[in-house]
């Protein structure tokens, strides 16, 4: 069983030492009666296998639960002998994976910590391989405290004398520069409407532990044309494009520095041009190396504006510059009962107090008890600061079209969802059949 050899590699590492080469054998594990919690000492007698639930939103978990085969899979934290909760961030080429492996149970004070960051060309299947085999490394420490440990062998997989994994910029051509280019087109026809819609971007990223830079440029273009009949027909075309950079630098584990900088035309907002540039100091109560779990972070903004309008604006205004400050408050948790992400930002030009905007987000995920989650996303925003609203209004067709913002003092959303799951425990089995139909009971037209 590769799966299972390459399981006990960190097992085998922490507990015996460096092992130079083993042959993996086992069986694979067949039916097995319902497990029962121990309470003894962390090496556990109980014959069934380990109890393992997988917290992932981004994991193709049918693809991890048929690799590894050596545990058992369950559907609630609270049936689990290992809880393994995995969280996401970006970086400069891609995406970094933090595997927490959360003991329960017997295993109540073992707690393994593995990365895995993916690159923007790893394909999505090289992408959960990576992922799988560092779900069976970290599940080794485990399964060395059970009798499945009497049928396993370690395998070394590295050779002695390979390099070690860790790369420095002199070592990279591109000085860890990560470039992405994409364009897309969308055309909708019908008799009496017609759609189309384009876009390009571009970027640039760069990321060490010293620094951030992020460079971004992107266009759209949006046509809708509808008959009415009677040759009546009314065309709606918008365009957008803007470009924006950040530069970011780390002072320790609390404090970074910024500036941030922007360039739109937007025909939503009636922006022919609008130019920005604001430097930025943020500071996490908790340390950077936490970031994928925990963030407790108070960001402020000193931003300068010019300001170039496509129509003169409700304060008669067809150019103008401004400043303004801005201040956010976010939390971001990932936790064994659930996920919290809640911001509080407020914005205010110092030209004209009276103008300002408060925004408030919040997205909660919570277990309440065995099988039952509720999920809550709302946000609400006080609107002040609509400088660029156009003087002459909009016509009844461009709100239906929703081509420009209108005027509003206030913005709301609410999203509440509950679930709630029941019967067996288990969650091992994967059967694909009929995965891409209906089998004839729903009708497609």
């Amino acid at each position: 069983m590769r799966a299972t050899g390459i399981a006990l590699l960190v097992a085998g590492m922490a507990l015996f030492g460096p092992v130079t080469h083993a042959h993996a054998q086992g069986t694979a594990p067949g039916p097995e009666p319902e497990p029962s919690a121990s309470s003894q000492a962390p090496q556990t007698e109980s014959s069934t296998p380990l109890r393992v639930f997988l917290d992932c939103v981004r994991c193709d978990q049918d693809f991890l639960r048929t690799e590894i085969t050596f545990v058992d899979f369950v559907r609630d934290r609270q049936d689990a002998q290992v809880h393994v909760l995995v969280t996401t961030q970006a970086t400069g080429g891609g995406t970094e994976f933090t595997l927490a492996f959360i003991g329960l149970e017997v295993f109540a004070d073992t707690d393994v910590t593995l990365r895995y960051a993916s690159s923007r060309t790893d394909t999505a299947d090289e992408v959960r391989r990576a992922i799988a085999r560092r779900l069976e490394l970290g599940l080794g420490p485990y399964v060395a405290g059970t009798p499945l440990a009497d049928e396993i062998a370690v395998t070394r997989v590295r050779a002695a004398n390979q390099p070690p994994a860790t790369t420095s910029p002199e070592d990279d051509p591109w000085r860890f520069w990560v470039f992405r280019t994409s364009a897309d087109m969308n055309l909708d026809t019908e008799q009496s409407q017609r759609f189309l819609s384009a876009s390009g971007a571009l970027s640039a990223d760069r990321t060490t532990d010293a620094w951030k830079v992020r460079l971004n440029t992107r266009a759209d273009y949006d046509k809708d044309e509808f008959d009415f009949g009677d040759s009546e027909r009314f065309t709606n075309a918008t365009s957008d494009w803007n470009a924006t950079m950040l530069v970011v630098r780390s002072l320790g584990d609390h404090w970074g520095v910024g500036v941030g900088g922007s360039a739109v035309s937007s025909t939503f907002v009636n922006q022919d041009l609008a130019l920005r540039l604001a430097p930025a100091i943020e500071y996490n109560v908790f340390p950077y190396a936490e970031s994928t779990r925990r963030q407790l972070t108070l960001t402020y903004a000193i931003g300068a504006n010019n300001l170039d309008y496509e129509e003169p604006t409700i304060f008669d205004k067809t150019s103008e510059f401004l400043t303004d400050q801005t201040v956010t408050l976010s939390l971001d948790l990932s936790q064994p009962w659930g996920r919290t992400s809640v911001s509080l930002e407020g914005a205010q030009f110092f030209e004209a107090p009276e103008k300002y905007s408060v925004y408030v987000f919040a997205d909660l995920e919570f277990r309440v008890f065995r099988g039952l989650s509720l999920e809550v996303i709302g946000s609400s925003s006080l609107i002040r600061d609509q400088v660029f609203l156009p003087r002459r209004g909009s016509s009844p067709e461009e709100i239906l079209v929703q081509r420009r913002q209108l005027a509003t003092d206030y913005q709301h959303s609410l999203f509440l969802g509950i679930s709630y799951t029941f019967g067996s425990i288990f969650n091992n089995v994967v059967n694909s059949r009929f995965a891409g139909s209906s089998g004839g009971v729903i009708r497609r037209f």
